[in-house]
């Protein structure tokens, strides 16, 4: 299923009125805002989707669980969101033995498990990074990756890809991805990532608006299919402070930036 004309058709004319550089905030472009973390967005209550319900699950210790993320530079060290994301999961169920483990580009295989929390029985909690820098979506489904990226199976996959797309507007590897994570059995969730939003000096006012166009597809493939987003963009776009104190090379999040997408993951994982 390719994404839906209708949406591509409204950006189109959106990009004949609306110049690209839109969504690029910049120093010139944002005021400075205050210091301080703006408070996490949050919309009107609704269904309680699958992290939510996976946290319901460790809180009622039944059963062992597994979740995997499929993506960019922009998760794949420590010192990233999803890494502090698995932390505070692991210090919230520390009745569960937690292990943390990252793929390998150069092995082709994950590495050897780090523990995160040393768990009080039986109960088994694993994380899987499978980011690489510099990868794309395609990345994942390339050869017989696919398999080594995803035997582990479990309950997410978290897929968070766009900004290495350059200036494709239209997005067909995200869907291949998306579409072989859906035929696993047993049936994962998968639960996009919609990225910060890029800007200069790394990224042109193209790329910036590609990069925009790219996400509002990947939200409405997420709408389609009822799949809960992580969404740290709108986190981004929120926030008071000009985009280049929170994305200093405008594309990988610094501290500040990083802080702001763990509050998004934090949003997601709780309901």
């Amino acid at each position: 299923m390719a994404f839906r004309a209708a949406a591509a058709g409204a950006l189109a004319l959106t990009a004949v009125i609306v110049a690209p550089v839109a969504y690029a905030r910049t120093t010139a472009e944002a005021a400075a805002g205050p210091s301080v973390r703006s408070a996490p967005v949050r919309d009107a209550p609704a269904v309680v989707g699958a992290p939510a319900r996976l946290m319901n699950q460790l809180s009622t210790g039944s059963g062992n669980a597994t979740i995997t993320l499929l993506g960019d530079s922009t998760g794949n060290d420590r010192s990233e969101w999803f890494y502090q994301l698995s932390t505070w999961i692991a210090a919230r169920y520390p009745g569960y033995r937690t292990t943390y483990r990252q793929w390998d580009h150069k092995k082709q295989a994950y590495g050897a498990p780090a523990v995160l929390g040393p768990g009080t029985g039986w109960l088994s909690l694993s994380l899987y990074n499978g980011s690489v820098g510099g990868a794309k979506a395609g990345y994942a489904v390339e050869g017989d990756r696919f398999g080594k990226l995803t035997a582990q199976g479990g309950n997410l996959f978290l897929v968070n890809y766009s900004h290495n797309e350059s200036r494709d507007t239209t997005y067909p590897a995200y869907e291949r991805l998306t579409a072989k994570l859906a035929a696993l059995s047993p049936r994962p969730d998968i639960v996009p990532v919609l990225q910060n939003p890029e800007g200069p000096p790394s990224k042109t006012s193209l790329q910036r608006y590609a990069h925009h166009v790219r996400l509002r597809a990947i939200k409405g493939l997420a709408e389609a299919n009822g799949w809960t987003t992580i969404d740290a963009h709108r986190q981004f776009t929120a926030d008071p402070r000009p985009l280049s104190a929170l994305v200093p090379d405008g594309v990988h999040p610094n501290a500040a930036g990083q802080a702001l997408w763990l509050t998004a993951a934090k949003y997601a994982f709780l309901g």
